[in-house]
């Protein structure tokens, strides 16, 4: 077979021209990479879904995925040209390269080497020559060449095409939109608030007066029991969503809250609800914004916005006995506190002077001798006999634990849910609430066309569900705990409900506007009367559509991946222009050239006897070079480089010299 070779030609070069040209390649996704990351930092806000019809948003994802593939391609095309610079130099200049490694160092996107034994042979071993820093360094430049032109790809889609979500606006935006629509744009916001609007202690000081002690306060919003009439429908009428949990909705003054309980375990009720005031001061802002964004409203300066959250235990207790044990459930460790208290019977009047009552209920004060224990317990008893699914029983006690808690929440509204106000839990410390049954009698007031009270009419109505559904005793006890939860929640939630929303202008920063309940105009008076204690609010303001972002872990790895592999060019572009003695080369780009190069070199008959069924692991570790043996002419050596002599002449083995020409000559003939 006749092999013709190139005439005499130079296979390496010490031009910086020819070096600064040869950097182009590396180079050219580095400008874009920039760009990628800078828009991902400054998180820049590609366009609006509300003003893109669904077709125009899918023609602009699918450019975005053609981008992506273009600058795919310059990542790849990058890494391959500084892969191939290396291996050209370890060939020609440098110690070598592992015959198992020959393979993938040429064919990066090939990752079936990977699994074979000669890759791994010859890449983690030493081999001869090599030095300890030279063999890490090759060893995580070949993997990074690896990591880079296979995840390389999929990481610039994840950086480059936008991901949709809620995004904020700029307040410069803000105010241009409200210049645009005639509105006024709010430059401060306050809740006026006489009282503490999140106390830690609930007394009978904090009831609005003494009217929301006596019947008619179930039709007063400003009382705590003012929420009985919507939880007294949904409670016994309503089947719970799922897992004995119900979702109420009180709206007021054009603003909706939900009123949440859920069941946490047998025999045991979460429930929570943001403020009125908060709620009605958000949806008072969110009514004067643009309909397409969303808000969210936050504490400004200092502290977090709180919502309460209420844990309610329940269990029967044997009827047997004059105490009655009351059960606690410690939800942070998720597990029945061995603590208990007891109550004595003599709460209740005996069965004889109340028969005519199917439902007695209390409440009762807890030692309370660590913040995080509760601080109000409850005992009630049906004066009946009810049939649980669990068996008959006559004139059941039960008695029930009441802990609540301050927890920091963000409240939102956005298009989609109208009125509704929405509070998203962050991730900090609970603060006890402490309740006295001073604060909590205004819950249980008497019903005017009733002899019950509030709460042992809904407790009356469990019963009698259970009679018709063959209720659980634990599931009573949920539902008991549940109902119990929402009206102390509800109470607490209406806390300074009729505390003002106030803010100031940009417009008129010296002029504090009050505001209705319902978000109209009541009055203005001077920004001189702001109180200090008032609790001051800021707004967020969010926009639907696709944006660029780091706050996803994906984006973060994709923009670490592309980062790297811009500094590798850097350096590479460094190291090869500014050299004191550039060196390029660009011979050998292909495995295929190389085998050429292999036909027209001598063969080791005595290193390689072995090769012709094989060959051992250590074989793999081989160097394999490029050197000159004789005048002009280029082999490739494997393993270490001999002393030999060849018909009495010794022979050289030199590296390759820049500018220096070789090859030529009639062709060689190989069998």
């Amino acid at each position: 077979m006749a092999i013709n070779l190139q005439a005499h030609k130079a296979v390496a070069s010490s031009s910086r021209w020819v070096a600064f040209k040869l950097c182009l390649i590396p180079l050219a996704p580095v400008p874009f990479t920039i760009l990628i990351v800078t828009l991902n930092f400054k998180q820049y806000f590609a366009w609006n879904v509300k003003q893109h019809s669904r077709e125009a948003t899918n023609e602009l994802l699918n450019v975005f995925q053609i981008v992506s593939a273009a600058y795919s391609t310059l990542i790849v095309a990058s890494t391959a040209a500084i892969a191939l610079h290396r291996l050209r130099y370890e060939l020609l200049e440098g110690d070598g390269i592992p015959l198992g490694c020959i393979l993938t160092g040429y064919q990066l996107n090939n990752v079936k080497p990977l699994a074979t034994k000669e890759f791994w042979a010859g890449l983690l071993k030493s081999w001869p020559g090599k030095t300890r820093r030279g063999h890490i360094s090759f060893v995580v430049f070949i993997l990074w060449g690896l990591v880079t032109v296979n995840i390389g790809p999929p990481m610039a889609g994840i950086a480059i095409i936008p991901k949709i979500g809620w995004w904020g606006v700029a307040e410069a935006k803000i105010l241009k939109q409200s210049d645009k629509e005639g509105r006024t744009a709010i430059d401060r916001l306050f809740i006026s608030n006489s009282t503490e609007l999140w106390p830690n202690h609930l007394t009978a000081d904090l009831i609005p007066d003494e009217s929301c002690t006596i019947s008619n306060a179930t039709l007063n919003e400003t009382c705590p029991a003012g929420g009985y009439p919507a939880i007294s429908e949904a409670m016994p009428n309503w089947n719970p969503l799922m897992s004995e949990s119900w979702n109420i909705t009180s709206f007021n003054d054009y603003a909706s809250r939900n009123l949440e309980s859920f069941a946490w375990g047998p025999s045991v009720a979460v429930v929570f609800s943001l403020g009125q005031v908060l709620a009605r001061s958000l949806a008072n802002y969110y009514s004067w914004t643009n309909v397409n964004w969303k808000v969210a409203m936050k504490r400004k300066n200092t502290g977090d916005i709180l919502m309460p959250y209420v844990v309610v235990d329940c269990n029967f207790s044997p009827g047997d006995t004059s105490m009655i044990g009351i059960p606690y459930y410690d939800i942070v460790r998720e597990e029945d506190n061995p603590r208990k208290w007891v109550s004595n019977q003599s709460y209740f009047l005996s069965n004889d002077a109340h028969t005519s009552n199917p439902v007695q209920f209390t409440w009762v004060d807890l030692e309370q001798p660590y913040a995080s224990l509760p601080s109000l317990g409850t005992t009630f008893r049906l004066n009946q006999n009810v049939t649980f699914k669990d068996g008959a029983l006559d004139n059941p006690v039960f008695a029930c634990s009441v802990v609540a808690f301050w927890t920091s929440v963000v409240p939102s509204m956005e298009p989609l849910e109208g009125t509704a106000v929405t509070p998203t839990p962050l991730d900090s410390d609970a603060m006890t609430i402490t309740i006295d049954s001073g604060w909590a009698r205004a819950l249980n007031i008497p019903l005017s066309d009733s002899n019950l009270t509030t709460i042992e009419s809904i407790i009356n109505d469990l019963a009698y569900k259970v009679r018709e559904d063959a209720t659980s005793i634990d599931t009573f006890n949920t539902q008991a705990a549940s109902a119990i939860g929402l009206m102390v929640t509800d109470g607490i939630s209406r806390l300074g409900w009729n505390e003002r929303f106030v803010y100031t202008t940009h417009d008129s920063t010296d002029t504090l506007t009050i505001v209705t309940n319902n978000g109209t105009y009541l009055d203005e008076t001077s920004s001189d009367y702001i109180n200090p204690d008032w609790i001051e609010l800021e707004i967020e303001v969010f926009q639907t559509g696709y944006s660029y972002s780091v706050r996803t872990v994906t984006v973060r790895i994709a923009i670490a991946v592309l980062l790297l592999h811009s500094l590798v060019a850097v350096i590479h572009t460094i190291v090869l222009c500014f050299a004191r003695r550039p060196w390029t080369s660009q011979s050998w780009g292909t495995v295929g050239e190389l085998v050429l190069l292999a036909l027209n070199s001598r063969l080791d008959r005595e290193n390689s006897a072995n090769a012709n069924t094989g060959a051992e692991t250590q074989t793999w570790n081989q160097p394999l070079r490029v050197r000159e043996v004789g005048e002009g002419h280029l082999e490739i050596l494997v393993g270490a480089i001999p002393g030999d002599s060849e018909r009495g002449t010794v022979v050289s083995y030199e590296k390759v010299q820049p500018g220096k020409a070789y090859g030529g000559g009639a062709p060689r003939e190989t069998s």
